[in-house]
């Protein structure tokens, strides 16, 4: 993606208001103001939270609370990391999944 460097003026007030959503985000004061933007001009950009919803959704590795999934795993028990690693044995790490989605690779 391209980029501008921009300096804006700003009222002190709104950028302390600003700092503290970026920091109830726990994201970048940038990435704040660059998602806010694209907001208010109706360039709504997929939050990282949504877009790994999406990805594990994708993958097979999400079941949506109240999906046909979920209900069959209600019961399940929690698998150990063992268990965990021995069935992820072989797919690819989930960095490389999201860098190939965003078309970085």
């Amino acid at each position: 993606m391209e980029t501008v460097k921009l300096t804006v003026r700003l009222p002190v007030s709104l950028h302390r208001a600003l700092q503290a959503q970026a920091r109830r985000r726990r994201q970048s004061l940038n990435q704040t103001l660059v998602e806010e933007l694209a907001r208010a001009v109706g360039m709504v950009p997929e939050s990282d939270a949504a877009f790994l919803r999406r990805v594990l959704r994708e993958q097979g590795l999400l079941a949506e609370p109240g999906s046909v999934g979920e209900i069959y795993l209600q019961d399940t028990p929690t698998p150990t990391a063992a268990e965990v690693r021995r069935l992820l044995a072989g797919v690819p790490p989930l960095s490389e999944v999201v860098i190939a989605e965003r078309g970085e690779l």
